[in-house]
């Protein structure tokens, strides 16, 4: 049987506040076989204080990636955020849709990354955590996100063919390690959550999708418990300013979630250099900001 489960809330607040202060994260996973289901509900305990983490993986990839843009192939370190988009992958509707993406550099030092090469001749240089989509069988049917140092000889992940159709599954020849490389790079796709990289699927970077759910949880709080909690969020990647806006695009899967689509009550600050810009761009916002250099400290 299947039950709620809630973060950060012992017995005693459990009876004290029942069902109030808590907000909504999504449901836990069950895999059995090949098979994922979507079990018990996840809450989240905001009556109480509490210090929250959002960890995820830095999974990425060599400087050199191709990755397919409107543009055509780019080296993924060339990947200019105010000028490309990139192809994601709908890894339900099995089908690719342009985004925009916003590019992440990371020094490294000393590690180790993981070089697969694929009997097609083609290879990916990439970081241990760094997902790729792959498949079982000659099915494009069953598809499983499989970190790199998840995957082995023989396994295969999705690969794109002469067009965007031609979708097979293309196998693992070789897996080594290989050092020396001193940064590596990945893109925060949005809604997929993916890009093509060297040909195969590659998954992106998705903090900002789980910082995003607590976000839109904390908005949606009734009065009587939200009018306590001020919550304020440094957006650096500059998407967070979507929940103005009603998430129309992926309705049917809100409704699978039993979600709505709805505007949020965010009031959106940006730095006054920038308000132009972003007027441009018709991105909305409240009000501007400045810092003195004399109010900041190290």
């Amino acid at each position: 049987m299947a039950f709620d489960i809630s973060i950060g809330r012992d017995s005693a607040d459990k009876e004290n506040f029942g069902d109030r202060g808590l907000v909504y994260i999504g449901k836990g996973y069950v895999k059995m076989g090949n098979y994922t289901s979507l079990s018990n509900k996840i809450w989240l305990d905001v009556a109480r204080t509490h210090v929250i983490l959002v960890a995820g993986k830095r999974g990425c990839l060599e400087g050199n990636t191709l990755v397919f843009t409107d543009k055509g192939h780019k080296k993924i370190r060339d990947f200019k955020e105010t000028e490309d988009k990139i192809l994601s992958f709908n890894k339900e509707k099995k089908e690719f849709e342009w985004e925009n993406a916003k590019l992440l550099q990371y020094p490294i030092k000393d590690e180790k990354l993981i070089k697969i090469e694929f009997i097609n001749g083609k290879e990916i240089i990439l970081t241990k955590e760094h997902p790729l989509l792959t498949t079982t069988g000659n099915s494009v049917l069953s598809l499983l996100w499989l970190k790199a140092e998840e995957l082995k000889e023989k396994d295969s992940v999705l690969s794109i063919g002469k067009s965007l159709d031609d979708l097979t599954p293309l196998q693992i020849k070789k897996m080594s390690e290989i050092s020396n490389i001193e940064h590596v790079y990945d893109l925060t796709v949005n809604k997929n959550h993916s890009f093509i990289a060297n040909g195969v699927i590659s998954h992106n970077s998705g903090k900002s999708y789980t910082l995003g759910v607590i976000a839109e949880e904390l908005a949606n709080l009734p009065k009587e418990t939200s009018q306590n909690i001020a919550s304020l969020i440094f957006d650096t990647m500059g998407i967070f300013w979507t929940m103005k806006y009603k998430n129309e695009k992926d309705k049917p899967l809100l409704d699978s979630w039993n979600l709505e689509t709805k505007s949020l009550p965010a009031k959106i600050f940006v730095p006054f250099g920038k308000a132009g810009e972003y007027e441009k761009k018709l991105i909305p916002f409240d009000a501007t900001f400045a810092l003195k250099p004399s109010e900041l400290e190290a």
